[in-house]
Parts: C-alpha cells; structure tokens; sequence
C-alpha cells in the first residue's frame, strides 16, 4: 500500500487524476489534516466551449484549465503557478492554447495536448497580446500585439512562425479567419474593417466603422454580424460595411457573450457595487432586451466575472475560481466551488477514494474504460461526488461491499456506524450499544468487529447492532 500513498495524496491535493489502481487493490489510511482540490483556488479568467465534444474549458489565475462534462469534472492540467488569461480551442484537435502571465512585459503561449496533459510547444512574448484564436480548420494559431504590423501567425502543429499578411496592417486587435482559411477579416481601433486573402496579404476591402471597439465577437453561424462595446453602449455592427446596425446604452459592461448563432446575446456589468446580467435577443439586425436579470454583491466571492453562452445555457465564472449554469431564462446553478476539507479517514476500494471529514464525504470514481489512461501521472477521467456526513463529526472508513463502506462517528458522541453507498451516498445508519468511540470497524460474515477507545471488543448484528459478543 505503502508505494501507492504518494500518488494517492497528488491525487487529492491537485486532482490530476489519473494513475491507474490494480483491478482488486485496496488501502485505508488515517490522515491528519489532507486539503482536497474540487475546483479552481483562483479567479475564472475565461471560459471556452467545444461543442462537438461538448465539453467546457475554464482557465484561472491558479494556474490550470480544468474540463468539463456535463458539468462534471473530467480533467485538470496544471499549466503553471501564474495566472492564465485567453483560452483558445484547436477547432479538430484535444488541443488548446492557453496564455500564462508572468507581468506586463513577459507572458507565454503555450499549446497542449490536454488528454494527456502534455506540453507540445511555447511561444515566449515579451507583453500581452490583444487576441489570440486557432484558424477554423486549425492550420494556424493566430494572435496580435501592439504594433504596427501586429498580426503573428505560426504554424498550430508545431508553433513555428509562419509569413502570412506581410502588407501594411496596421494594429490589429480582433481577427476573422474565414471557414476556408482563405481570407481573413481585420479590425483596428482607429475605425477600420479590413478584408484580406490570407496566403497573398491582398487588400480585398477596406471600409469604415466605429472607433474603439472592445469585446469584439462574431457569431459562429452568423458571420454578418459583429457584437462590441462602444463607450457605454453595446453594438451590433455589419461586418461587410462597417454600419451600426443596433446600438443600447449599457453602462459599466465588463464581459460580453453570443449565442453560436447569434441570436442571444448576455454581458456583465458593474452597477452601483453590484454584478448584473444583462441580456438581449437580436431579432434580424435589431437588439431587444431581454427579461432576465440577475445580480451579485460585487462583495460576495461568488460574483461572476465572465461567461460564455452555448446554445441552451449560460456559463458563469466567479472571482472565488467557483463555476455555475443557468439554463436560458432560469436561476444560475453552482456545479463547481473549492472545497478545503480537514480529512480525518481515507478508504481505496478498486478505483474509488473515499474521503471521511466532519463537513462532508467525498468520493472519486476513477474511469474503468479506455479514455482514461495514464500519461505523466494524470488521470483524465473521474466522476466526482460531495455526501452530507450524518454525524457531524469525524469519521472512520472501512469498505464492506462492492459499493458501499462503513462509516463510524470517531467522537466522543459515539453516534453510531452506517453504511455508505459510493453511488448515492448514506444508505442507512445501524444502531450500537457502544457509549465509548470505535477506534476501529470491519465486516464479519453477517455481522462487524468493533475496537473501541475503552478497548472492548465487541461482535454486533450487521442490521440490528445487537452485541453477539464482547470481551
């Protein structure tokens, strides 16, 4: 057992997942005080979406982009110990790139491969870029900084420099690249639209809009229209001539999100030392806002700082590094927060962990099928579950069947023993006749073995708790 415990205790203090445990292994340990990671440590610095995986991405200033399914945990990658600020998605490939910030004159993209949590390749950058996007077929990672010939584009294979838009662009601090990879859109704050072919750097068209736009974002099934902040206002923009199309007054926005298809459109706001959700419907080239509203207490650590809109849902990522949902129109759900346990027991069965802690239970089901596998000590797939603990206290673990363990009250209290489904969480409780602590509980043939603190040994009825025997 021994071998196993330092990977058991990376497992809980940094949620790599992914060592593989023997087919029949099992350990129980008593720890002192173990600190789980179940969600970020750091404030969300962005989100982003796959939606033929249909998985979410997060990345934090603590340093890791963790993934997502059905809004349970699947992966961590740990990229550093700085914090993270754009997140973008190999639009084919498990890749993504992720910008690490040293300070504002070193920062560094680095793209990975995240199943396996592998680093594939850096580029060092001397400031922060302004975007940063893969190509829609993924030939090229794409992003700018501030200067005059702003654009960089490198080869999202194996990140070496590729010489595409030499012409005179200018600053560059939002960019298209059309689904065929043959042209590319261009925007600059000094008011100009510009098209481009991608491979020859000719000016295709050129036309004029609004100056200083931010939080610019095209739909990705409707690429007519642009969404931004102007000043105070958020604008709907016609890509091809640079019109406004629709303008709102909107003041303190601070994040701005679209549906894919365009059609919805939700932003967060400062107001008055609240954050408030915004929302609108775009109705042909028209904004109407919409309904739903919903504030936080930019006090609370809960307060969101970004979103991301899919289709059905609205994801939200909060300063605390917590992460919730709300379907269109509802009530925002919580599915992730950072949880720091005092562990007092600790239970291995096969490819669970159980955890005993007087604030909760907690159990990782490590994936038995062939997408998680082991790569640099990082396991990609577990599931992931949080059980009330019925005595309050701290407890002690032991398994008893293929699913399930016991769980003994280690206070004074002697509250008693119950069984703990891995799947559904507290079964039943059994009644004792114990009034010192167990010190230690296993599963005899029908009934369990009691060492308590007085050093009685007793034999009691595995349903009833009725002493058989004691010495």
């Amino acid at each position: 057992m021994k071998r196993w415990l330092p990977a058991l205790i990376w497992l809980l203090l940094f949620i790599p997942t992914g060592f593989g445990l023997p087919p029949s292994y099992a350990a129980s340990c008593t720890v002192g005080a173990l600190q789980i990671d179940t969600g970020h440590q750091g404030s969300i610095s962005c989100l982003a979406y796959d939606p033929l995986e249909e998985l979410l991405f997060s990345a934090s200033s603590d340093g890791t982009v963790r993934i997502w399914e059905n809004e349970v945990q699947r992966a961590m990658v740990r990229i550093s110990h700085v914090p993270l600020q754009m997140l973008a998605l190999h639009p084919d490939l498990p890749r993504f790139a992720v910008l690490e910030v040293f300070g504002p004159s070193r920062s560094r993209i680095s793209v990975w491969d995240w199943p396996g949590a592998k680093r594939l390749y850096d580029i060092e950058l001397t400031e922060i870029p302004l975007f940063m996007s893969f190509s829609p077929n993924g030939s090229y990672l794409i992003y700018s900084v501030a200067e005059v010939q702003s654009m960089k584009f490198h080869d999202a294979r194996n990140g070496r420099p590729v010489d595409r838009l030499d012409a005179a662009h200018g600053l560059v601090s939002f960019a298209e690249v059309s689904q065929n990879e043959s042209n590319i859109l261009t925007y600059q704050p000094s008011g100009r639209l510009t098209y481009w072919k991608l491979q020859t750097g000719t000016k295709i068209q050129e036309v004029d809009t609004l100056t200083d736009l931010s939080l610019l974002s095209i739909p990705r099934d409707n690429k007519r229209h642009i969404v931004a902040k102007k000043a105070s206002n958020i604008v709907i923009i016609d890509s091809l001539t640079g019109t406004v199309l629709d303008m709102e007054p909107v003041s303190g926005l601070v994040d701005l999100a679209v549906s894919p298809r365009g059609d919805r459109i939700a932003g967060l706001t400062r107001e008055s030392g609240a954050t408030v959700l915004r929302t609108w419907n775009l109705i042909g080239s028209n904004l109407y806002a919409g309904l739903s509203s919903r504030k936080w207490d930019t006090k609370s650590p809960q307060h969101p700082q970004t979103l991301f809109l899919t289709e059905g849902k609205t994801y939200f990522g909060s300063n605390d590094g917590s992460l919730s949902y709300s379907e269109v129109g509802g009530e925002p759900v919580e599915f992730s927060r950072n949880n720091l346990l005092e562990i007092t027991s600790l239970e291995v069965v096969d490819n669970v962990v159980a955890l005993g802690s007087d604030q909760g239970l907690v159990i990782y089901t490590l994936a038995t099928n062939d997408r998680a596998y082991l790569s640099e000590n990082i396991i990609t797939d577990f599931s992931f579950g949080i059980y009330s603990n019925p005595f309050s206290t701290a407890v002690g673990l032991e398994p008893f069947s293929e699913r399930e363990m016991l769980l003994w009250d280690m206070s004074e209290n002697q509250q008693g023993i119950a069984l703990l489904d891995t799947w559904m969480g507290i079964r039943e409780k059994i009644p004792t006749q114990s009034s010192s602590p167990y010190l230690q509980v296993d599963s005899l043939p029908y009934s369990l073995l009691t060492l308590e603190k007085n050093g009685r040994v007793r034999v009691i009825q595995e349903m009833g708790g009725d002493t058989l025997f004691e010495y």
